[in-house]
């Protein structure tokens, strides 16, 4: 019985490691063939959310999401689009993306849009 339990017991810690690390090897995500984590589940997203007119006030501009790739690079969610670092959106561009927050220049002004504007200490 003890045996059994044992055996058990090592196929469960087994199939608890990934077989990556079990070569030493580094993990590389694909992504090709996978429900993109952004796309809600239910529902159907109708387009862009806002006009394709040139922002005139930071206040319109919605960032929805920051992320960084295996590469270090940052991408940033602004109105439904991705755009990265040097990217035009509806006439904003996209200055810097760090880890909380994006700059974007509105008609030659930067601004800084955190992405919890209602969380102090983040």
């Amino acid at each position: 019985m003890a045996a059994k339990i044992l055996g058990l017991v090592a196929v469960c810690i087994l199939t608890a490691i990934p077989l990556w690390a079990l070569d030493g090897g580094t993990f590389i995500y694909d992504p090709n063939g996978k429900r993109d984590p952004f796309v809600p589940i239910i529902g159907v997203i109708e387009g862009p959310a806002k006009e394709a007119a040139d922002v005139t006030s930071v206040s319109t501009i919605k960032l929805q999401g920051i992320a960084r790739n295996a590469r270090g690079e940052w991408t940033a969610i602004v109105d439904g689009e991705f755009v990265k670092e040097g990217d035009q959106v509806r006439g904003v561009t996209v200055k810097k993306i760090e880890g909380d927050s994006i700059t974007v220049s509105i008609q030659d002004k930067d601004y800084v849009i955190p992405l919890y504007p209602n969380e102090e200490g983040r």
